[in-house]
């Protein structure tokens, strides 16, 4: 495994290897995590299930678990769901080509924590993203909109609207962490 460190820029993050790893780049610093975990994977796929069925059910865009979000020449983040909106984002040939989703979440584990809640969280906003903080250990979702301070914590539904003229999708967190150890 790579060890994590500073000064990196996108030509480096290319030639990592493929070992099963997560890379990310954030303003030049190198973030290496390892393979999730079954409860983080459970809920990533859960959360692309729920939200792929909206976005394609009203043809708003694509959604997609763990794309390469570059910002610039030194970030490349890696969101465990992403959702990009409008006919551009369903007709993406390279993750280069997308302007930003719309909505990126992260399943917080203990090797991201800090990132999630941090850096990585500032750049998403930066870019006028919303933000979902998934807690797997409080059932919890926190949700962060551009231009606000503080985010919203849901602990029984959230819901999304990406398009004021089709109804919110309301997920409930009960179901969503079902059976979750």
């Amino acid at each position: 495994m790579v060890k994590p460190q500073r000064g990196y820029t996108l030509g480096m993050w290319q030639r990592l290897p493929q070992d099963g790893n997560r890379y990310e780049l954030l303003d030049g610093e190198l973030i290496v995590t390892p393979s999730p975990l079954p409860v983080h994977q459970t809920l990533v796929a859960r959360l692309t299930v729920a939200l792929s069925s909206y976005v394609d059910a009203h043809a708003l865009g694509r959604v997609w678990p763990g794309i390469d979000m570059f910002h610039g020449r030194r970030t490349v983040l890696e969101p465990d769901v992403a959702v990009g909106l409008g006919p551009h984002a369903r007709r993406l040939r390279s993750w280069k080509e997308l302007r930003g989703p719309a909505l990126a979440v992260e399943v917080l584990s203990r090797s991201s924590r800090r990132y999630d809640r941090g850096k990585k969280r500032a750049v998403y906003l930066a870019h006028g993203c919303e933000y979902w903080i998934v807690d797997p250990g409080a059932r919890l979702i926190e949700r962060y909109l551009p231009g606000h301070a503080e985010p919203s914590i849901h602990h029984a539904t959230i819901d999304w609207q990406p398009d004021p003229s089709v109804a919110a999708l309301t997920i409930d967190l009960a179901a969503l962490f079902a059976e979750l150890q």
